[in-house]
């Protein structure tokens, strides 16, 4: 990327976090004459952080049942938290069920934008009428990344 900066501040908006999502910075010096590094009293590196949210079962979970009569409504209501200071827009949830055979029922639900520091309950009922035998309930919240986030492996809830 860039070599031999010598400047004491140098301004790193050009660069596309998307190209380059694990930068590192590396500082290297010579001293010819004393044969000693200079110290480096402090590196400053300037960045707008992105918002985190999380499924927290934790905090709040309801789910009538694990075994249901076919025919009985599924339902469940679970708690999503924005654990990072970043206001989140209107958070995208997929609900996907699986039978035994891999059928997928999908649906998704936009639900209203997940301030910072807080909690949204996300509520899901299912017609289980045409599901015979074992199902599989996955709950995936921001699926493929809908909004940028730094981790996605809390976003799962099966």
């Amino acid at each position: 990327m860039e070599e031999s900066i010598r400047d004491l501040a140098y301004d790193l908006s050009g660069i596309i976090a998307e190209e380059y999502p694990y930068i590192r910075l590396e500082y290297l010096v010579e001293d010819r004459d004393q044969r000693t590094p200079a110290n480096l009293l402090f590196w400053r590196v300037y960045f707008e952080d992105i918002p985190e949210a999380a499924v927290n079962p934790n905090h709040f979970y309801v789910f009538n049942r694990d075994t249901l009569q076919q025919g009985e409504a599924l339902t469940l209501d679970l708690a999503i938290e924005n654990i990072s200071d970043n206001d989140m827009d209107s958070l995208l949830v997929h609900y996907s069920i699986t039978d035994t055979k891999n059928n997928l029922v999908r649906q998704e639900r936009r639900l209203e934008p997940l301030k910072q520091n807080s909690i949204l309950i996300s509520s899901f009922v299912a017609d289980t009428r045409n599901l015979a035998g074992k199902n599989t309930l996955l709950v995936e919240v921001n699926p493929n990344d809908d909004q940028a986030e730094e981790l996605h492996i809390n976003n799962f809830l099966v």
